[in-house]
């Protein structure tokens, strides 16, 4: 019931809204320090770094890498 509750009230699962969580902490890691991308893919709860850096582009339509630089 409460998975259900959540998908009305937030439109995604509650594994889609730990993803977007989880990617937001990146993405603020990657603006905003110069740790090494493979540490903050893993400090974020990623697997692997190959994981991470296909669900980044997946969602943000560039690398980790490309993000970094600001393109």
């Amino acid at each position: 019931r409460a998975v259900a509750l959540f998908k009305a009230a937030y439109n995604q699962t509650i594994m889609q809204y730990a993803m977007e969580v989880r990617l937001s902490i990146a993405c603020d890691r990657i603006r905003y320090t110069m740790t090494n991308l493979e540490k903050i893919a893993e400090s974020t709860g990623f697997r692997s770094y190959t994981y991470f850096h296909r669900v980044f582009r997946a969602r943000f339509g560039m690398s980790p890498r490309q993000y970094r630089e600001g393109k």
